[in-house]
């Protein structure tokens, strides 16, 4: 009998994980700034991507101050990847997901790509990345269950993201995609504030 309730119980768990699998819906991980902006920056990254914490590390900040300088008239969206050849991509976007639910995704977002080069190469990639997360949470506890509990959906919405990227003809992360109503412009690894800022000039000014 107990051999039978595991494997029901199983099988319960993986309904599960199928079911969220197939109605995950491409979703940003963060969102920063006005929420009815006639600018949308869409940036997609990979937690496991060199080139992502090594624009994180230059830009990232100072994108984020140049967002909120902008008073409402920027969205900034982050679609959190995880490209196959990043085993602990996924991984890392779950634990920032679930600090974001703490309102700590940026601080987890700029603490995971600095610290990259030390937990992608730990003996535990899994592990080290929790330890950051949860470092920079409140509660963690509720932390904790997040990363139990919300995992299946939070990986089915992160692989519905890559979907999205693919869609939007994404081929390296990070890439950040500009749109300003029906206009829009690709950038690849390099976005500085200054260089969205004369994308903006120039999708508004198109004839």
């Amino acid at each position: 009998m107990r051999r039978v309730g595991v494997t029901l119980a199983l099988l319960t768990v993986l309904a599960g994980r199928q079911a969220a699998a197939q109605s995950a819906r491409a979703a940003p991980a963060n969102v920063l700034g006005g929420r009815q902006a006639a600018v949308v920056v869409e940036e997609y990254g990979d937690f496991q991507c060199p080139y992502c914490a090594a624009h994180e590390m230059q830009f990232g900040a100072a994108v984020d101050r140049w967002v909120r300088e902008q008073s409402g008239d920027v969205r900034f969206e982050f679609y959190d990847l995880a490209l196959p050849q990043h085993p602990f991509g996924t991984v890392a976007a779950r634990v920032a997901r679930c600090a974001g639910a703490q309102g700590s995704f940026g601080a987890v977002r700029h603490a995971l790509f600095a610290a990259q080069p030390e937990w992608a190469e730990s003996a535990d990639p899994a592990r080290r990345v929790a330890e950051i997360g949860r470092a920079a949470v409140r509660d963690s506890a509720r932390f904790n269950g997040c990363l139990v509990h919300d995992s299946a959906a939070a990986s089915a919405t992160i692989a519905a993201n890559l979907e999205r990227a693919r869609q939007q003809g994404v081929t390296a992360t990070p890439t950040f995609i500009i749109r300003v109503g029906e206009r829009s412009a690709q950038l690849v690894r390099a976005a500085s504030p200054d260089s969205m800022a004369r994308v903006v000039w120039r999708l508004r000014n198109a004839q």
